[in-house]
């Protein structure tokens, strides 16, 4: 048994740790979103050091951040919503949000729009939840802008160490 719900996003089949191929399948899907065009993409944490570096840092998802001026926020909505949904379709967990800057040693995020404000999984063995931190406030049905306290995300940014933090992807 399986269960993950996130926003409007519910799935009942479990994926697998990322791979340099689903994710290059998963970015043939992605770049056809419409407004992608809108945004800089930057693919970052550990996949990012395991695609671009080789490492084998262990990780259970793909981090994406989106930048850039928001004209639509429906559109946003959509980019979000489908990036997920196109992971899951090639069995990768996408966690996307939009960003108002890029993680580093000095400044790390802390603002973002994202389109849930909690997340469920079950298996046979565990149950699991997150529940979004922070002011929210809801800029239209199922998208929300979320200013938080970044140190405890700070924190697990420095004790990683990344050698290459983030990367800007070329679509």
């Amino acid at each position: 048994m399986f269960y993950y719900k996130r926003g409007d996003i519910e799935v009942t089949d479990p994926w697998e740790r990322p791979s340099k191929e689903s994710f290059e399948s998963f970015l043939i899907d992605f770049q056809q979103l419409k407004g992608i065009q809108n945004y800089q993409v930057y693919l970052v944490g550990a996949f990012c050091e395991n695609y671009y570096l080789g490492t084998n840092r262990e990780t259970w998802d793909v981090d994406l951040i989106l930048r850039g001026d928001i004209q639509d926020y429906t559109e946003l909505k959509d980019i979000l919503d489908k990036s997920i949904e196109i992971g899951f379709k090639h069995n990768i967990l996408i966690d996307i949000a939009w960003r108002n800057c890029l993680p580093n040693l000095n400044l790390f995020p802390q603002e973002k729009i994202i389109t849930y404000t909690d997340a469920i999984q079950y298996t046979s063995e565990t149950e699991w939840s997150q529940i979004v931190e922070g002011e929210i406030k809801e800029l239209l049905l199922g998208l929300y802008y979320v200013k938080f306290n970044p140190s405890k995300a700070y924190n697990k940014f420095i004790n990683k160490k990344y050698i290459l933090p983030y990367k800007k992807l070329k679509l």
